[in-house]
């Protein structure tokens, strides 16, 4: 099982390094964190 990850910035940049932990096979929970008031685009 893989451990929980926090990507710390919910714009692009944490939308696609969260894309790209899946894209490489990451299955663990993933928690992104960001001020930003809508979701990654």
């Amino acid at each position: 099982m893989n451990a929980p990850l926090i990507i710390v910035g919910a714009g692009h940049a944490g939308g696609r390094a969260a894309l790209t932990l899946r894209d490489q096979g990451y299955a663990g929970r993933l928690i992104l964190i960001g001020a930003e008031p809508h979701v990654p685009y």
